[in-house]
């Protein structure tokens, strides 16, 4: 499982640049999570989606990756 989500995120980055540089009004930000969630108790037992922990720790990162990009008022 893990080979395929590698093969996706590789995708899905590619997708995220070409989108950002057609789409200059707005801001695109790939995030891969992959490296944050390690821990076996990060994910459920179908190896995609995150457990309760996981998805704490994805939030986070999300959230500071939505902070970096918001311009200040």
């Amino acid at each position: 499982m893990a080979a395929m989500v590698d093969r996706f995120n590789v995708r899905l980055k590619s997708f995220a640049a070409v989108q950002y540089a057609v789409h200059t009004d707005y801001k695109i930000v790939y995030v891969n999570l992959r490296p944050a969630l390690t821990a076996t108790t990060d994910w459920n037992y179908d190896e995609i989606h995150p457990s309760d922990a996981g998805a704490a720790k994805a939030a986070a990162i999300i959230s500071e990756k939505i902070a970096a990009n918001t311009p200040s008022a």
